[in-house]
């Protein structure tokens, strides 16, 4: 699942991810109002987020998946990709932070390195 304010973001990254034999797509979502929710109903397994989606606090976002969705793992996605970002976002409970700035494939290969619990941030 992907989160991210930007339609036509999320529409690529769905599409991206629907073109994978081995993905599947089970939607989208533009703001953090019942996110929680969302990842449990589509059953989610990986959730890629925006870490400046406005409307909402995406650090507290990953806070409340971890906490009570606890088999799914969270992608931070971000044009920051500095230390500091990668430290809260990992603090927060994501597995992976991706940069905005990066190839496509990026997040391809973070999904799948998430999905099979080989993630570059997650420390537990």
């Amino acid at each position: 699942m992907c989160v991210d304010d930007s339609v036509d973001l999320t529409e690529m990254l769905a599409a991206l991810i629907g073109n994978q034999p081995d993905l599947e797509d089970v939607g989208t979502l533009n703001n953090l109002d019942s996110i929680v929710a969302h990842v449990q109903n589509r059953r989610a397994m990986v959730v890629v987020l925006d870490l400046t989606i406005p409307g909402g606090k995406p650090l507290d976002a990953i806070r409340a998946l971890a906490s009570k969705v606890p088999l799914c793992r969270v992608i931070a996605y971000s044009g920051y990709d500095d230390e500091l970002t990668r430290i809260a976002a990992a603090e927060a409970g994501a597995w992976e932070l991706v940069s905005k700035g990066g190839e496509p494939d990026a997040i391809i290969h973070a999904i799948r390195r998430v999905a099979a619990a080989t993630p570059s941030l997650h420390t537990a």
